[in-house]
């Protein structure tokens, strides 16, 4: 659950950079899906982090 959480806060945050810079909507799917699967990776490290400790 934790990664799909971080995935869409990385969905939106790489929307709206791109946004900021201007881009079209062609480049604030693909920042946005760049920053998903980035934040994604982070999450899904950090839940394997936390549940190996927790043992």
């Amino acid at each position: 659950m934790v990664p799909l959480i971080f995935a869409v806060i990385g969905l939106m945050i790489g929307w709206f950079r791109a946004q900021k810079a201007g881009k079209v909507v062609l480049d604030r799917l693909q920042y946005s899906v760049a920053h998903g699967i980035g934040f994604g990776l982070i999450g899904l490290i950090a839940s394997v982090i936390y549940i190996r400790m927790s043992m």
